[in-house]
């Protein structure tokens, strides 16, 4: 037979973990966990049977011995109605907690010879405790209703509830599994399922050799943080070094800029290179991730934007609704007519200068990534590296409508596209990206529109 001791801590009704120290007892918030001082239950579990654990932790069960320091060896019992643990000693007493104790202090003894809901406990593993403590350090987005949580909005109490905003979720019923790096997953009511998603935001930007895409990279960056309100992490994918681009961009702080050097050869290379981040580190730990091309001022607060695409769940992209998949080539219409597909004549395509991807462990986000760099180097291989004029954006459309279901209902009400001089800012709505024109003309008009905005902001 084989053993495995569990160690787990002790939950109380009002999700507060038992604590002994000094010769006395005491409950802290469950954020606030000193392990040394815990009090912990040890189980010796046989996994002869390797789904022993799991029945132990979820299931009625024979009473089973385990050791609770400093009481010594009691027998733990699993109480199935309420999904909680009582434990017993050899005199027959159940263990329990008091707050109407003299001194206003928690008595917790073997004491009671029945006890009610709020004096059992839930037992909890180390993963788990830790797995808490991050995701209370981090903020999240509700799938259900779209709204933004900050992990020291989320609070405890009774009974064994976390709650999330509106969101009362049973902490009898989670498992490690349901903390997860990207995802949070609760049971609301004992059985309704709650999703939140998190919220770390990351923009990166590519801006390659000329002066001119420089000059776009700066009143981009600069439109982010003055009017867009963004405090993130800004990376630009860029062949140059770090000090020139933060001199770019007023000198922001390395925190909050940081660059990502690449070296493309050609242009090809240059709008593909957005591509790369599926395995670098320095993007692992963010979502959502929104890719920028240089030559986009913002007008209004990013957030709403990146945490409606949070709430989505999927990869979004602003829709060109006055370019048709069918006929439009910078939308991919020569590849899906080179492929025979047929498409509606009504279906539109999307930009690829806003893309917001949930993170890049996502499955769907790597396999489009990965999809869109071998297409483009196909391409490249069957009918020449200039084939594609507008490369990424043609093979990424002609992806997303024959394979991938890319979200352009999300983010295309923030964005404005403007080909000539902006004539008014009534209807500023989030971005806009200027196309239509020369880099250099480009440069001009984004400055205007920039200048145009400063005097707005500054007479309200």
């Amino acid at each position: 037979m084989i053993f495995v001791q569990e160690d787990m801590y002790l939950l109380n009704h009002a999700c507060k973990v038992a604590h002994y120290k000094d010769g006395s007892f005491y409950f802290t918030d469950i954020a606030k966990v000193e392990k040394e001082f815990s009090v912990r239950v040890i189980i010796k579990i046989d996994l002869g049977n390797e789904e022993d654990r799991f029945i132990f932790m979820e299931n009625s069960i024979e009473p089973i011995s385990c050791y609770i320091s400093p009481f010594g060896e009691v027998i733990a019992e699993c109480n199935e109605e309420d999904n909680t643990f009582s434990f017993i000693n050899s005199d027959k007493k159940y263990l329990c907690y008091d707050y109407r104790s003299s001194g206003g202090e928690s008595l917790f003894s073997f004491s009671r010879d029945s006890i009610s809901l709020w004096e059992k406990f839930i037992l909890l593993e180390e993963a788990l405790l830790d797995k808490v403590a991050v995701s209370l350090s981090k903020s999240w987005v509700s799938r259900r209703n779209g709204n933004l949580y900050a992990g020291s909005e989320i609070y405890f109490g009774s009974p064994f509830l976390m709650s999330i905003g509106p969101f009362d979720i049973d902490f009898r019923r989670q498992k490690i599994e349901d903390f997860g790096e990207f995802q949070l997953r609760g049971f609301v009511d004992s059985w309704k399922v709650e999703l939140f998603s998190l919220y770390n935001p990351l923009i990166y930007i590519t801006a390659y050799s000329s002066k001119s895409v420089m000059d776009q990279l700066s009143i981009c960056i600069k439109s982010l943080r003055k009017f867009g309100d963004f405090s993130g992490k800004i990376v630009v994918m860029t062949d140059s070094n770090i000090e020139h681009i933060r001199t770019l961009c007023d000198e922001l702080p390395f925190s909050r800029l940081q660059v990502d050097n690449k070296y493309p050869k050609d242009f090809v290379g240059y709008v593909s290179s957005k591509f790369s981040i599926i395995n670098e580190e320095m993007y692992k730990e963010y979502q959502p991730i929104m890719y920028l091309d240089p030559d986009i001022v913002f007008d209004r607060p990013v957030e709403p934007m990146l945490v409606e695409a949070t709430a989505s769940g999927k990869i979004c992209a602003a829709l060109e609704d006055f370019h048709r998949l069918k006929t439009h080539p910078a939308i991919g219409a020569g590849l899906i007519q080179l492929d025979h597909i047929e498409v509606s004549s009504y279906a539109a395509g999307y930009n690829g200068g806003t893309i917001i991807i949930p993170n890049t462990k996502n499955d769907v986000v790597r396999d489009f990534f990965d999809i869109a760099r071998r297409t483009i180097t196909n391409i490249g291989k069957s009918y020449g590296r200039g084939f594609n004029v507008w490369v990424d954006q043609e093979v990424i459309n002609y992806l997303s409508y024959k394979i991938y279901n890319v979200d352009t209902s999300c983010i295309s009400k923030y964005a404005k596209y403007i080909s000539n001089d902006p004539e008014t800012l009534r209807d500023v709505s989030g971005f806009v990206h200027f196309w239509g024109h020369t880099s250099e003309q480009k440069c001009e008009k984004m400055s205007e529109y920039f200048q145009k905005l400063e005097k707005i902001y500054l007479s309200q």
